[in-house]
């Protein structure tokens, strides 16, 4: 593998795409159908006011979980794609994790659901409730009862890489050091700190998606276009299924009237709802975190909701506002 380097003071050559040819990269959708269809709006627009060359529109994965919309989204690229453009898919980490979970083992459903999976099987029908069954093989037979096979199918053809010219798009990124060629699909769907920390240069700059940035973010070795589109209140969905999961273990039901008595509570807890806590309270600070990084940060969230809704003071007091 050769390294570009460039002599001092001399600039290291600029990146060009495939002549004749254009190419659209679209971050990580993550089931929000109504951020896509806007965005492939935006994309027709632009191509057909340039010089006609080639379109080509390609994701870098994580088309679905944590929106609200991951069955609308893939039925609608599956179904009916952009025709200006020709369209390539890149399989994501999140996609992963769903194909691999419907294929044959139904021991990392959980794991998928709690990495935004919920929201998805959501999309398709399934009742919140169910996707708590303990049992992973009875959970199985709910999905696949709700999730087309032909859905499966279209998520596990993505591919790993596309090559643009002097650019490579991936999901998530490259190992440093290592030929594309001979990239592990982890590495490609998973990687974070190894990649985003280096400023080794790559085959070709690296277009990618998976860590989520305030702004797109440009560098000599890579763009990262992961600004965070996908519905806020979905983000902490699981948060709020995980405190219920305590109440369960705790009283054998949502958290009622009837756990508690005068003077005290029906039953004692547990060793188990000790631990179930503690876990929770040390991972739900980050979160916190993170939602409000993601809340007063994102673009998309601030341009909707800035000036929405804004009452004088002599508006309120005549609605009764408090």
């Amino acid at each position: 593998m050769r390294l570009r380097r460039s002599k001092p003071g001399q600039t290291a050559p600029r990146p060009r795409g495939s002549p004749g040819k254009r190419v659209y990269a679209i971050g990580d959708v993550h089931g929000c159908q109504d951020e896509l269809t806007r965005i492939l709006g935006l994309i027709e627009a632009d191509n057909a006011a340039r010089p006609k060359r080639a379109c080509f529109i390609v994701f870098l994965g994580d088309l679905i979980d944590r929106g609200p919309a991951s069955a609308g989204v893939i039925r609608q690229l599956r179904r009916h794609p952009p025709a200006f453009a020709e369209v390539h898919f890149i399989k994501g980490n999140h996609e992963e994790m769903m194909v691999r979970a419907l294929t044959g083992a139904p021991d990392l459903i959980a794991s998928w659901l709690s990495h935004g999976g919920e929201s998805c099987a959501i999309s398709y029908g399934i009742d919140p409730s169910v996707l708590r069954d303990p049992d992973p093989v009875h959970l199985e037979h709910i999905l696949l009862s709700h999730i087309p096979e032909a859905d499966i199918r279209f998520l596990d053809g993505f591919v790993n890489t596309v090559r643009f010219g002097d650019y490579v798009l991936v999901h998530a990124g490259l190992r440093p050091g290592i030929p594309i060629s001979a990239q592990s699909g982890r590495d490609l769907r998973w990687i974070r700190a190894e990649f985003l920390g280096s400023e080794v240069r790559h085959e070709a700059v690296v277009v990618h998606g998976h860590t989520i940035t305030d702004t797109v973010e440009m560098r000599p070795n890579r763009i990262g276009l992961d600004t965070g589109a996908f519905t806020f209140f979905l983000y902490g969905f699981y948060q709020r299924e995980v405190i219920y999961d305590i109440f369960e273990t705790l009283c054998g039901a949502r958290f009622t009237n009837s756990y508690t008595r005068v003077g005290g509570v029906s039953q004692d807890t547990t060793p188990l709802v000790i631990e179930k806590i503690r876990t929770f309270l040390k991972t739900f600070p980050k979160t916190l975190d993170d939602m409000e990084r993601l809340l007063t940060r994102n673009r998309i969230y601030v341009d909707r909701t800035k000036g929405v809704g804004v009452l004088t003071k002599d508006e309120a007091i005549a609605r009764g506002a408090t």
